[in-house]
């Protein structure tokens, strides 16, 4: 289970995890009431953290399927003008685990204007 901004320092996401049914948890702060990330996850999956980041968290995930996988959790930059940084993290990150990768969240990016509610 990932948690996408959590508004609150790591300590806190990472204390929920027995109460919403987790033996492990990783997190990310937020950076004031912006932002922060949150994984979740039980014993019979082996995750390691390859890295991480404020807009994101890398992991290996073993044991949950045949192959052992790449998952990056994001968490875009919210200005337009800082969105670049996302793309630049990924970019480094793909490619680098010779594994089959899969890249999930909220990228803070819409196609079409009309996909965009608010400011």
């Amino acid at each position: 289970l990932c948690i996408l901004e959590t508004q609150v320092e790591r300590t806190r996401v990472e204390s929920l995890a027995g109460s919403i049914g987790f033996t492990n948890s990783f997190a990310v702060s937020s950076s004031g009431r912006s932002g922060g990330l949150g994984i979740f996850w039980n014993d019979e999956t082996k995750v390691e953290v390859n890295g991480y980041s404020e807009y994101h968290i890398d992991v290996l995930v073993d044991d949950l399927m045949d192959t052992r996988i790449w998952l990056t959790f994001v968490y875009g930059e919210a200005q337009v003008s800082e969105r670049y940084k996302t793309w630049d993290m990924l970019q480094g990150i793909a490619g680098t685990g010779g594994l089959p990768w899969a890249v999930m969240g909220d990228f803070n990016e819409v196609l079409h204007a009309s996909e965009h509610d608010g400011v």
